[in-house]
Order: structure tokens, then C-alpha cells, then sequence
């Protein structure tokens, strides 16, 4: 009898709690609900025990041990609401046994909740206020009300309001760790057009010569040295990322002034007798032109203090004497300059190119060791300068 008791008792159970409360049930006749409040007396008695729930302080979790007792009287308060709901009020003896089962229920969902107070178990409360809504709409429905239900209004009333006292609130989102944002960059700055200083070079030097041949109209001089004035300009171009890296092009004109001294096999003073066909230019000033075209590359060491530059040129020379006219040259050389430039010693070797010829072309090799200035540069230090 016993086991037939709690195998009915735990199938009325599972039958309730898979069922919503509703005010649409069909009431259980007298004799029926004396039998359900029968099976469900071990409800009763559970819960006239003292909790078995540990406390838990307010804002903290739960003890793990307050699961099982959570859904037990979770379990008990699903029961009895079902029973309240179902039990139809007639007499007085009816309505004081659908009072008690409704404080039992919500008394239940109370102990529920208090076990796990958490507000993922906020259901257990809002199913108690669900209950007393469906009893005071019962209630209230009422024509006639017995001494018990008129009672029972301003009880469930404020049980209402203890129960929804204790909701819990929707927690705070998790707040994300603030992470500092990097300074923004700043926007990039339009880059100036070069100046016309910067794209340019205008250089002027002076130096000394030494030749150590010159052939003109079949008479072979050496042992020949003098001076040399230079102008040469045209465009540079910036390399590379951090534009330490330079090409130029362009023409160079030069003076080269020398004495001839002295004349192969030939007497020094061969012309002593005014002979006008003699074209002995021994011991006289000489004068030879030089225009090129030059490709120079290089590279700054340091951005202000130190270039070095490689260069070869490509031009003619000219030299009138007689019939002859000139001759084609090479001249490889190289630069070391500072102060932005500004300065530098140039070294070069001016050679002729070898002819067919002699009759028609002079030829001539010189040694030049010149100092440079660079008048764009000087006029982009000023301005830089003036700039700061």
C-alpha cells in the first residue's frame, strides 16, 4: 500500500510540473481532492521541516549542496499550486483546505528560490505571483464570498508583494577590459615640391692642369702644366628612401690654359728666323676648350659632411693650329665634397681619343686637380637656415 502510494504520489507530481498554471482546469470533484491532498500529505509534512538549505548571503552563489533541496520544493510547490488550481470551493471546509494548499504552494516557490537565490532561478518566484494573479482573479469573480475567501484576499495580496520584494534584478552586462587606444596617427603630411635649388646644381671651379702629351699639327710637346676654369650645370635626382643616394646629369664647359715648354727632336727655338710656315708653339700660352657631357653618381656618407661622387665624361676638345680643328675625349674622375655639397676637390684625367689621323685632329691628355663650388647649394644652406 505503501509503494502503491508513492508510485501515485509521483505520478501526479510528474504530471503536475508538466503543466501550466491556468484558471481553466477541471475542478476536482470533493471526493477526488480528499484522495490528491492525501497522496500529496508527504508534501506537506516536508514542509513543516526546517530548510535544508544552507544560508546564503546576499549578492553570493549558492552552496552546490542547494541544488537537490531547490528542486524539491520546487517540485512540492508545482504540486500543490496544480491542487489549488483544481480544487472547486463550495463549502467552508473546502475553502479553508484551498487556503491552506495556496500558502503551502507559495510557501514552496519561496524556499525554492531562497536555496538558489540567483536570477536564473527567478522563475520559481514569478510562478508564485503567477498563482496568486490566478486566485484573486478567482476570487474576485466571486459573487459570494464565505468568511475564508474574503480572508484570503488581503493575504495573497501581501504575499504578492513580499514575493515580488524579493525578485532578483537582471545583472549588469560583463563589462569588457578598457583598453587604451593608440594615439592616433597623425594625418600625413603633403609632401612640398622640391625646390628649384634641390633639382639643380650650377657648379663653378678652379684648378691646376699637367700634360704630360700634346700633339698638335705632327709636333708632339710634354712636360706641358697650367691652370683650369670650369662651368658645369644640370639636373640631380634624390635616391633611395632616405635620399642619400644622387644622379646628375649634365655638360660641363672648360678653359685649360697652358705653356707649351718643350717639342720632341725639335729645337726650342726652331723659329728664330720667322718662317711663317713654321708652327712651333714652344714656350707659348695655349689655350684649349673642352665641352662634355658628364653622368655623375653619388652617394652622402653623412647628409651634410661628406659626399663622394664618381663621374665620366664624354665631349670634345678644341684646339685651333693650323688646319687641325680637335678631337674627342673621355674624362673619368671623382669628387669628396662638404658642407652640403657646397665644396669639393675634383680630380679628373682628360684623354684625347685616339684618331685616324694626325693631320686633322690635335691630341691632348691632362691631370686636373680643381676645387668646385656649387652655387645652388650655397643658395639651399642659406635658405634651409633662414627657414629655421
Amino acid at each position: 500500500m505503501y509503494r502503491l502510494r508513492t508510485l501515485t504520489t509521483s505520478a501526479c507530481t510528474a504530471l503536475c510540473l508538466a503543466l501550466p498554471l491556468s484558471s481553466a482546469s477541471t475542478a476536482l470533484a470533493k471526493d477526488d481532492s480528499d484522495l490528491f491532498v492525501e497522496l500529496v500529505q508527504g508534501d506537506f509534512e516536508v514542509l513543516t521541516e526546517p530548510s535544508k538549505c544552507l544560508a546564503v548571503e546576499p549578492g553570493g552563489q549558492p552552496d552546490a549542496n542547494n541544488l537537490a533541496p531547490a528542486f524539491q520544493y520546487g517540485r512540492i510547490a508545482e504540486t500543490l499550486a496544480h491542487l489549488a488550481l483544481e480544487l472547486e470551493a463550495g463549502d467552508a471546509e473546502l475553502e479553508y483546505r484551498l487556503a491552506f494548499t495556496t500558502e503551502r504552494a507559495l510557501y514552496a516557490y519561496e524556499l525554492a528560490f531562497d536555496c538558489a537565490p540567483t536570477y536564473e532561478n527567478r522563475y520559481y518566484l514569478q510562478r508564485a505571483l503567477r498563482l496568486i494573479s490566478l486566485r484573486l482573479d478567482r476570487l474576485e469573480s466571486t459573487e459570494s464570498f464565505t468568511e475564508v475567501a474574503e480572508s484570503a484576499v488581503p493575504t495573497l495580496k501581501s504575499r504578492r508583494q513580499e514575493l515580488a520584494a524579493k525578485l532578483p534584478e537582471a545583472p549588469e552586462p560583463p563589462t569588457c577590459p578598457v583598453h587604451e587606444c593608440p594615439p592616433a596617427l597623425p594625418p600625413p603630411t603633403p609632401q612640398e615640391p622640391r625646390p628649384a635649388t634641390e633639382k639643380y646644381f650650377l657648379r663653378v671651379g678652379i684648378g691646376l692642369l699637367a700634360i704630360p702629351r700634346l700633339y698638335v699639327e705632327e709636333r708632339e710637346y710634354y712636360n706641358s702644366s697650367g691652370v683650369n676654369a670650369s662651368i658645369a650645370l644640370g639636373a640631380r635626382f634624390l635616391l633611395g628612401k632616405k635620399k642619400r643616394q644622387l644622379l646628375e646629369a649634365g655638360a660641363r664647359g672648360s678653359l685649360l690654359s697652358f705653356r707649351a715648354l718643350a717639342v720632341e727632336n725639335t729645337n726650342l727655338f726652331d723659329n728664330t728666323d720667322n718662317d711663317p710656315n713654321n708652327d712651333n708653339i714652344a714656350g707659348e700660352q695655349v689655350p684649349l676648350y673642352v665641352l662634355e657631357v658628364l653622368p655623375r653618381y653619388g652617394y652622402k656618407v653623412h647628409p651634410q659632411h661628406l659626399s663622394l661622387y664618381a663621374e665620366l665624361g664624354l665631349g670634345v676638345q678644341a684646339l685651333r693650329f693650323g688646319d687641325s680643328f680637335a678631337a674627342f675625349q673621355l674624362s673619368p674622375g671623382g669628387y669628396v665634397c662638404s658642407v652640403n655639397d657646397v665644396l669639393c676637390i675634383n680630380a679628373r684625367y682628360q684623354a684625347s681619343i685616339t684618331t685616324p689621323s694626325r693631320e686633322l685632329f690635335n691630341e691632348t691628355s691632362a691631370l686636373v686637380v680643381a676645387l668646385s663650388f656649387d652655387v645652388l647649394r650655397f643658395a639651399e644652406m642659406l635658405i634651409a637656415r633662414k627657414s629655421r
